[in-house]
């Protein structure tokens, strides 16, 4: 696995990462407690999001919620490039107090709505994501990391609105049942965000975030 940068702390974890052969083992149904972005910028992938599964072609965004389960299923042997960002609600709590900005992960189902693509935006995501890296380093800086952040999180917010009041759905949302990996993998327990009583499909709670 390439590293090419990466923060991490109690409250936040971005990396930017590429698997030059990915492989299934890595990759399997899970939930944690926190919330998540996954930039896709090349592979051959796609994303399932509770009972939802996602292509994922390059631009394509995917929001996780905490106690949401989901995993990525590698389709070839294509090197996986991606944006990882896990953080926590705290990370909001001076800057955001009554957490707006986490809308467009809370305020809508479970496995629905997961998915962006960067016409979503009017700042491509990329942009604000390459300049959360630490220029001639691995390593990045909490400053740096959090300050773009936000300003992703605003255009996110600003593209659920208007993806609310579009009454078509997105041509990017493919739904599929994955029955067999779901049951073989995972079993149901009630998830306990505070926005959403539903049941998620699976019990296993990650260490680890999704790679």
């Amino acid at each position: 696995m390439a590293v090419y940068n990466v923060y991490e702390d109690p409250q936040l974890l971005f990396r930017h990462l590429t698997d030059e052969k990915p492989t299934h083992d890595p990759f399997y149904m899970h939930i944690h407690d926190q919330y998540e972005i996954l930039y896709f910028i090349g592979g051959a992938a796609s994303c399932t999001v509770e009972t939802a599964t996602y292509p994922l072609l390059p631009d394509t965004m995917i929001l996780i919620r905490p106690m949401e389960s989901h995993c990525i299923t590698i389709l070839a042997q294509e090197p996986y490039e991606r944006y990882t960002i896990n953080f926590s609600e705290e990370l909001l709590d001076n800057i955001d107090p009554t957490h707006k900005l986490l809308a467009p992960f809370n305020d809508r189902p479970l496995g629905e709505q997961n998915v962006y693509c960067a016409s979503d935006f009017t700042i491509h995501p990329q942009k604000l994501l390459s300049a959360m890296q630490t220029p001639d380093s691995t390593k990045g800086d909490r400053l740096t990391v959090t300050a773009y952040l936000f300003a992703l999180l605003h255009e996110i917010n600003r593209a659920f609105t208007r993806k609310k009041s579009d009454p078509i759905p997105p041509p990017r949302e493919v739904v599929g049942r994955r029955s067999r990996r779901l049951h073989q993998r995972a079993s149901v327990r009630p998830a306990v965000g505070a926005n959403d009583r539903r049941r998620s499909v699976c019990q296993r709670v990650a260490t680890q975030p999704t790679v």
